[in-house]
């Protein structure tokens, strides 16, 4: 089982499907350790089981052929599955009616904790591809990255890594304000940076229904007013053509 989850581990589609049908596999084992009953796989994650030893390619390509061959597997075959997975759910639902009210709780709350993270999940992926403005640096941030991602070599040479970041935070300590306003200024610019970046994210995030995305600090931010453009700029492209 081990083999089989390693081999799916940076997959993160259907990744739960599998997982869920691999635990099921050693059920007996894992109601031992846990005294509980494991929540079987679908339809689908059986067909996984079946399938994961006819493909010799790994993680998102056993899944693309896996999730195509199931999309048009004849009916009949299919419901061999459905059938299958439907006695397995029965007997489990059977299994969980014998547990405490304590027991059934727990089984709910890691389903929900469970939900709560692919939910997570997923807005993280939206929000990658919707283009979210990576969080400004502040001024110790920007110390740090110019003296050591910069000049790591040369920066105590003789010392390992963690006794560099050590040392460099003395460093900074003992380091007076006007030494530091070089670093505040790359700050206050990353900042600003920021906040231009963020801007068009939200509106591009409202173009698109996505408010839910929108983080509250910017939610009211900025109103319709803020993104059109000023007269003069549009007045100056203008006069260029």
């Amino acid at each position: 089982m081990e083999l089989i989850l390693q081999r799916f581990a940076g997959v993160a589609l259907n990744r739960s499907t599998l997982a869920r049908a691999c635990l099921f596999h050693q059920t007996s084992k894992l109601q031992e350790t846990l005294q509980k009953p494991v929540r079987p796989p679908s339809s689908f994650g059986l067909f996984l089981l079946d399938k994961h030893k006819e493909f010799a390619e790994n993680g998102k390509l056993f899944m693309k052929k896996a999730a195509n061959e199931w999309k048009v597997l004849p009916e009949f075959e299919r419901n061999k599955y459905v059938e299958k997975a439907n006695e397995i759910m029965d007997n489990y639902k059977e299994a969980v009616k014998d547990l405490s009210d304590f027991q059934r709780d727990q089984i709910k709350l890691e389903r929900k904790e469970k939900r709560v993270a692919r939910a997570k999940r997923k807005d993280k992926k939206i929000k990658v591809s919707m283009g979210v403005p990576k969080r400004p640096l502040n001024p110790y941030a920007w110390f740090i990255k110019t003296r050591i991602l910069q000049d790591a070599t040369t920066i105590y040479p003789k010392q390992k890594i963690t006794s560099k970041w050590a040392m460099l935070a003395v460093e900074w300590r003992n380091m007076d304000e006007e030494d530091r306003k070089e670093y505040q200024i790359l700050a206050d610019e990353d900042k600003d940076r920021y906040l231009q970046e963020m801007k068009g994210y939200v509106k591009k995030l409202r173009d698109s229904d996505m408010e839910y995305l929108i983080p509250n600090k910017y939610f009211n931010k900025w109103t319709d007013d803020d993104y059109e453009e000023p007269w003069d700029d549009v007045m100056n492209k203008w006069t260029k053509k």
